[in-house]
């Protein structure tokens, strides 16, 4: 299983703040991600991707204004947990490796994070202070569920 949070600290370092510990990340996909990704990979073509849109579910779309719509959930990225904050990470498309910072938020701005766990992947919820909600999802090999845990310790 890949160390996510070692990347991060050889990767990401430039974007940490001096002592600044990291305790935990993931990779983390827009919801559905991994399905439609499969479908693809089986059927291949234009089938793969209308399967794959068929059988990939959506994460609920945040609403305008909140402090969910500031996390981008777009695209491939990598969630990390500090002692100080937390980091949105850019990843490259192909090559995997840490490309920038796509959002912080400091401790208080986000009230838990919460796991539904699926055969293949984590449904993860990010409950920010205001309420409002995103979603992504994870694969189990980039162990979301450390994440998860080491979030219930702030």
């Amino acid at each position: 299983m890949v160390d996510v949070a070692k990347k991060v600290r050889k990767q990401g370092g430039e974007f940490l703040h001096p002592g600044e510990e990291v305790l935990a990340a993931t990779v983390i996909n827009p919801v559905g991600s991994f399905k439609k990704n499969v479908a693809f990979g089986a059927v291949g073509g234009l089938v793969g991707v209308a399967i794959g849109s068929a059988v990939s579910r959506n994460g609920e779309e945040p609403e305008a204004g909140t402090s969910a719509e500031s996390f981008p959930v777009g695209k491939n990225a990598l969630l990390a947990l500090t002692d100080r904050r937390w980091l949105l990470f850019e990843l490259g498309t192909m090559s995997g490796k840490v490309k920038g910072l796509a959002g912080e938020w400091p401790h208080e701005h986000i009230a838990s994070l919460s796991g539904e766990k699926g055969r293949l992947t984590t449904v993860i919820s990010v409950e920010f202070a205001d309420g409002s909600v995103a979603q992504v999802e994870a694969v189990k090999g980039v162990k979301p569920e450390d994440l998860i845990e080491a979030s219930t310790g702030l």
